[in-house]
C-alpha cells in the first residue's frame, strides 16, 4: 500500500470552480479506482474543507491541518508521494518527499508578454487585483498618489517575482508536472525551463451530472429563484479583466439593441475586487436585471439547471488556461461560441465556433447567427455534445494514476 498526500488548501469555497472542482472530482474518481489496499490518503487543507472532503470522498481519509502536520509529514518519510497544485500556497517541502505538481497555468507571465505585444489591451497593471489604496494611486493624476504608486509598484513586483521564483523551483524539482492543457505545457516550457519529458498533459473534465436533463418544473423553479429571463446567453467565469469583462457587457448592449428577446446572464465567483468591475456596465448603458443578470456564487446544483435553461454559452476571455465551464456547457448540450485565445481553441476543438475576442463585430455577429438560425444552433448542439464526451473524469483520473505509478515505479491498479 502506498501513502499519498494531497495538498487541497484551495478547497474552501462552496462555489466549486476551477481548481476547487479539479480537486473534488479528481480525488473522488481516483479514490473510486484505487482500493484501500492500494493507496491511503492524507489530505492537507484548512479545517472548513474537511467536512466538504468527507462528502465527496468515497472512504475516510486522514485530514491534517496546513501547519506543523504538513511540515512533519513532508519532512519525514511518512508519505510515498505528494500531489500539489500551483493554485495553492507554496508549501515548505521536505527533501525526502517525492512530489508531482498539477499546473493550471503561469498567467502572470502571459499577461506581461501579451500586454507588451499589444495582443492584450491596456497595461500589465490593469489586469492585477491591486488593493484598493494601490488601485486608486495607480489611476490618480495627482503627484503624491503617483509617488505612492511608484513605491507600491516596486514592492509588489518584488513580492510577485519572489513568489514566482519559489514556484518555478517547486516545478523544476517535481518528479512530474501535470499541465491541464497543451497551452499550459507550452507556457511551462517557455518560462520554467523544464525538460519536456517531465511534463504530462492531462485535461480537466466536467462531471457527467451536468448532462442530466432537468425537467421543465425544475427549470422554471430555478429561473424564478434568480428572477432570470426565459431566453438568455450564458457566461460562467471569474470576475476579472482577463476574462474580458468589458466585452461581456458590450455583448449585453448588443443584445439589447439588436436581439432584445435575448438577455445576457453571467455567473461568477465573488472576489474582494469585484466592486470596481461592477461599475463597468454604466459605460454601456445597460441595467442590471433588465439587460443583464449577474449571479454571484451560485450553488452547483442550481448552476447545472441554469446551463440547461440557457440558449447559448459564450466565453470571451483574453486568457484561459483550460476553460472548465466550456466543458460543463458541452455536457449540458449548449452550443458554444468562444474566444480563440490561449487554451480555448484547444478545448473547444470541433465542438463549437471560435473567434478572436478583439474583433467584437464578428464575435457578436456569430452569436446573433446562432440565436436566429435554429438549424445552425441544433448542429452546434450535436457537435458540442460529441466534443464534451471526450472529457471525462474517469479518463483524467486514469491518466493521473499512471503518473503516480511512474513516479512510484509501481502499478497501483
Amino acid at each position: 500500500m502506498k501513502h499519498i498526500g494531497y495538498f487541497c488548501s484551495t478547497l474552501n469555497h462552496a462555489y466549486m470552480i476551477g481548481c476547487n472542482r479539479y480537486t473534488q472530482c479528481l480525488l473522488h474518481q481516483v479514490d473510486q479506482m484505487l482500493s484501500k489496499d492500494q493507496a491511503q490518503w492524507t489530505l492537507f487543507g484548512p479545517t472548513p474543507a474537511f467536512s466538504m472532503i468527507e462528502k465527496f470522498l468515497g472512504r475516510k481519509a486522514q485530514p491534517l491541518e496546513l501547519n506543523q502536520d504538513f511540515h512533519r509529514a513532508s519532512a519525514q518519510p511518512l508519505l510515498d508521494l505528494l500531489h500539489l497544485l500551483t493554485d495553492a500556497p507554496i508549501p515548505h517541502l521536505g527533501a525526502d518527499t517525492p512530489y508531482i505538481v498539477t499546473c493550471h497555468g503561469v498567467t502572470p507571465f502571459h499577461v506581461k508578454t501579451q500586454t507588451e505585444s499589444g495582443r492584450l489591451p491596456g497595461s500589465y497593471w490593469d489586469y492585477q487585483d491591486l488593493p484598493e489604496a494601490v488601485y486608486h494611486a495607480y489611476h490618480s493624476e495627482q503627484i503624491l498618489p503617483k509617488l505612492k504608486w511608484l513605491f507600491y509598484k516596486r514592492k509588489i513586483l518584488y513580492q510577485r517575482e519572489q513568489s514566482l521564483k519559489k514556484w518555478f523551483s517547486v516545478l523544476q524539482n517535481a518528479r512530474k508536472v501535470i499541465a491541464v492543457s497543451d497551452f499550459v505545457k507550452s507556457e511551462i516550457l517557455e518560462h520554467c525551463k523544464i525538460p519536456e519529458s517531465q511534463i504530462r498533459v492531462i485535461h480537466e473534465a466536467a462531471d457527467e451530472s451536468f448532462g442530466q436533463v432537468a425537467n421543465e418544473e425544475k427549470i422554471q423553479s430555478v429561473l424564478r429563484k434568480y428572477r432570470l429571463p426565459r431566453k438568455f446567453v450564458l457566461s460562467v467565469t471569474n470576475m476579472h479583466l482577463v476574462k474580458n469583462i468589458h466585452g461581456q457587457f458590450a455583448l449585453a448592449k448588443f443584445l439589447k439593441d439588436k436581439i432584445p428577446a435575448y438577455k445576457f446572464v453571467h455567473a461568477y465567483l465573488g472576489s474582494a475586487y469585484e466592486e470596481r468591475y461592477l461599475k463597468i456596465p454604466q459605460d454601456f448603458n445597460v441595467r442590471h436585471e433588465v439587460d443583464y443578470w449577474l449571479l454571484r456564487d451560485i450553488p452547483q446544483d442550481d448552476l447545472k439547471v441554469i446551463y440547461q435553461a440557457a440558449h447559448l454559452f459564450i466565453n470571451m476571455a483574453w486568457i484561459e488556461t483550460f476553460g472548465l465551464p466550456i466543458v460543463e456547457a458541452m455536457k449540458a448540450g449548449l452550443p458554444i461560441v468562444s474566444s480563440d485565445r490561449c487554451a480555448l481553441a484547444e478545448v473547444v476543438g470541433s465542438g463549437g465556433i471560435t473567434s478572436a475576442p478583439q474583433d467584437q463585430e464578428r464575435f457578436f455577429s456569430l452569436i446573433a447567427e446562432v440565436l436566429v438560425n435554429e438549424n445552425l444552433r441544433q448542429e452546434l448542439i450535436a457537435k458540442s455534445k460529441q466534443r464534451g464526451a471526450f472529457f471525462t473524469w474517469q479518463k483524467t483520473a486514469k491518466e493521473t494514476i499512471s503518473v503516480y505509478e511512474e513516479v512510484l515505479n509501481k502499478p497501483l491498479m
